[in-house]
Order: structure tokens, then C-alpha cells, then sequence
């Protein structure tokens, strides 16, 4: 509690301070929250209009979908129109002209919590060019065996916001009926008590520690799941060129910029709807029911027998994030 009232405070003294800069100007163009203070009433006094960037969805989606994971991994639940930080942020919302959001995914949290749609304008945020066309096609020019190990990706902050149980369950599932079809890694920070849960079911490594499970499997093939950690920008661009797909199965997002980082890559992105990526499902990434570890095993399994859908998928995603969703089209819209 402490702690959110450091954050409210903070945000109302930086919207105090930046009426001083409130002069001249057509369109003040503010983050969510920082609106307090008086920076929009005093634009709006001057006849200023109000352009308010939020990047995540409605608190009432956070309350209604996550409260419970929370709840379940143990972990205070400060997300919904119960926090006073929220709820401040969600005002400058209100208050706005236009709310600017990242992905048609927050654009609908909002119109279901009672926004008129046409006050919610949606502009992707870009993808750096050196993330272009970074996987080249495996399985299209050659046969696929059948002894054939698919590599599996996550990259980002791996925790149970991110959706991370369902992926280690849909892993468990997929090594019962497929043992040693493939290999998964997961390239960034990482909640390790979630990952501790499964140690007994899967092999799992902890490349940044050095160790591997702390019980040895004796598995007829096993499965490698390494954990990495955070790694350095250049490495992870290898991680992108070497994998085939990427799963990334989140509870809530504005729109995941690791998603769009793979799909720019050209890596078959398996997702939410929550997690706000642009996909068209089936032809730029396949999309999978939130909380579903079943449904996560069930598609990675399909592509296992539909090899040359894992190129097609992915191409697609890549010319889909080069043509329209760089910094320069950020930019013009």
C-alpha cells in the first residue's frame, strides 16, 4: 500500500509540474495517470484537446481475468478498479478526447468497461528493421523426418501473467505423447517458482545457474527446456533466427512487442487473443484460448504433423510486421 501511494503521488507531482508546459499547444498528448495534478484540467481550461496513451487493458478486464491467477500463485492483485493507482489512470481515460491504445485487443477491454468505440483510436507500436526476416524457411524445401526436433521459443518476462503454468503443462503433455520431439527455450527473467512446480515432470535447465533439475529424470528421450535469463540484444536475435515457434499464451496485454520481435522474425507465433498481437488466425499466427494448456499442446502437436505450415505462418507474419507495423508507419498514424 505504501508503496502505491509513493506511485499516485508521484504521478500527481509530475502532472503539477508539467502545467508549466502547457502553452501554445493544440493537443496535449499524455501517458494514463500522469493527467492528474491538473495537467488536463488546465489544457482543458486553455482549450487544449486531450490525447491520453494507455497501453494495457481496461482494469475491469485485469480484475475480471486475472484476479484469481493472482490469487492461486499467491501474489497481491493491484491491477483492478480496486487500486486507487488504477483507478486514477483509468480517469485520465475518461477525461480524455482520444485514448490512443496498442492493439485492437485493449481497444475491445475498453468498449466492453463502456468507452464509445469511436473515442478509442488504435495505432501498433513499430518493430525495429534488424528484427526483419530473421528465421529462413526449414521445411519447405526439404522432406521433414520423422525424427524431426522442433525448437520452441519464449522471450520476455516469463511468469503466470505471462501465462507461464500453461505453457509448462502444455509441455508436460506434449513430452507424454512425443517424448524428445522437441526443445524449448525461454530467453529472459523468470518467476522460478512457477518453473520449480514441474522440475519432477520435465527436464529442465537453468543455463544462467548452471544446474540442471534438482531430481534427474530417467527419460527413454528426454526433453531439454532450458531457462537462460536475460541475455544481451544480439543473442537474442539468434534465439528468433534458429527457432521455429514461438508460444507466448498471455492472460493480459496491451500488445506483447516479444510477439511482434518473433512474428517480424518470421517464427509461427502460437498466442492469445490477449496478448494484443495483430494475428489473423491461420494465416499469421494461430491463436489459442486463454488458461488452456490443452489447446497450446493440441496446435503445437498439429504443426508437429503440418511441418510446412510452421514457414508459411511465419513468412506471413514476417510480411505483415515489415509492411505495416514499422516505426515510420508508427509514425504516420
Amino acid at each position: 500500500m505504501f508503496v502505491e501511494k509513493y506511485f499516485i503521488l508521484s504521478w500527481i507531482l509530475f502532472g503539477w509540474q508539467s502545467k508549466k508546459y502547457i502553452k501554445d499547444i493544440g493537443i496535449l498528448h499524455v501517458r494514463s495517470g500522469a493527467g492528474h495534478g491538473g495537467a488536463i484540467a488546465y489544457a482543458r481550461r486553455k482549450g487544449v484537446k486531450i490525447l491520453v496513451d494507455h497501453s494495457i487493458a481496461h482494469s475491469k478486464f485485469m480484475g475480471e481475468h486475472l484476479q484469481d491467477e493472482y490469487i492461486k500463485n499467491g501474489s497481491e492483485f493491484d491491477l483492478g478498479l480496486d487500486s486507487p493507482f488504477w483507478r486514477m489512470v483509468i480517469e485520465d481515460c475518461v477525461w480524455a478526447d482520444k485514448v490512443l491504445v496498442n492493439s485492437y485487443f485493449v481497444k475491445d477491454t475498453f468498449v466492453e468497461a463502456g468507452f464509445e468505440p469511436n473515442k478509442i483510436a488504435v495505432v501498433y507500436l513499430g518493430v525495429r528493421p534488424d528484427f526483419f526476416g530473421l528465421r529462413k524457411s526449414k521445411f519447405h524445401s526439404t522432406p521433414t523426418p520423422s525424427n524431426c526436433t522442433y525448437k520452441l521459443l519464449f522471450t520476455g518476462g516469463f511468469g503466470f501473467r505471462k501465462g507461464g503454468e500453461y505453457i509448462l503443462k502444455a509441455l508436460k503433455i506434449i513430452n507424454a505423447k512425443r517424448p524428445g520431439s522437441f526443445t524449448m527455450d525461454f530467453v529472459g527473467s523468470y518467476e522460478k517458482k512457477i518453473v520449480e512446480a514441474f522440475e519432477q515432470d520435465l527436464n529442465i535447465a537453468y543455463a544462467d545457474k548452471k544446474e540442471s533439475s534438482a531430481i534427474p529424470l530417467q527419460l527413454e528421450t528426454p526433453t531439454q527446456i532450458t531457462f537462460h535469463g536475460p541475455v544481451p540484444q544480439d543473442d537474442l536475435n539468434s534465439y528468433l533466427a534458429s527457432s521455429d515457434i514461438y508460444v507466448f499464451p498471455s492472460l493480459a496485454e496491451g500488445c506483447a512487442s516479444s510477439g511482434m520481435e518473433a512474428m517480424a522474425a518470421g517464427m509461427c507465433v502460437v498466442a492469445t487473443l490477449e496478448s494484443g498481437l495483430p494475428i489473423t488466425d491461420g494465416e499469421t499466427g494461430y491463436l489459442v484460448p486463454s488458461k488452456n494448456a490443452e489447446a497450446i499442446a493440441d496446435r503445437i502437436l498439429w504443426f508437429m504433423d503440418h511441418p510446412a505450415e510452421v514457414d508459411r505462418v511465419g513468412a506471413n507474419a514476417a510480411r505483415l510486421i515489415r509492411e505495416n507495423y514499422t516505426w515510420e508507419k508508427y509514425a504516420e498514424k
